[in-house]
């Protein structure tokens, strides 16, 4: 089973945004909508976890917040983006890149907003051979000075 997953909007209501997966056949050459899923209407980009745990989820990056979705428990979660300096509590915050690092205790993704401000999100698999999160928390790690993106 080949999933992919769009943030798709209707143009009839462009302030309403639509998680929605689609399944893909190659062998027959088809696509299927499989899952319609409200979200927030300032989401604008998907981190998929497929390569890195056991079941199918992704990130859903917004205005100042992440959510966490299992699309197979149609379960979410969502977590607030930390402000560290005060320009970034004036402004909305955005998440503008991310990598994924293997450690010795797990996974370990690194996200960075427009401010150059890096936030990490970290759970141990080792410590949950199931790899079902349960709980996550985004934490502010460092700041870049420079030009970052804006």
């Amino acid at each position: 089973k080949n999933l992919f997953a769009s943030i798709e909007t209707n143009y009839n209501r462009p302030y309403d945004k639509f998680l929605i997966f689609y399944e893909i056949c190659f062998s027959s050459n088809t696509v299927k909508r499989k899952t319609i899923s409200k979200i927030s209407n300032t989401s604008y980009r998907i981190i998929p976890l497929g390569n890195f745990l056991k079941d199918e989820s992704l990130f859903i990056c917004s205005e100042n917040y992440i959510t966490l979705i299992y699309p197979q428990k149609k379960s979410f979660s969502t977590m607030p983006i930390p402000h560290r300096t005060q320009k970034s509590q004036n402004y909305p915050t955005f998440i503008s890149s991310y990598d994924v690092f293997f450690g010795k205790k797990g996974l370990i993704f690194i996200l960075i907003n427009q401010f150059g401000d890096l936030f990490q999100i970290y759970w141990n698999l080792q410590l949950n051979p199931n790899k079902n999160i349960e709980i996550l928390t985004i934490n502010y790690f460092e700041s870049l000075h420079g030009p970052v993106s804006s």
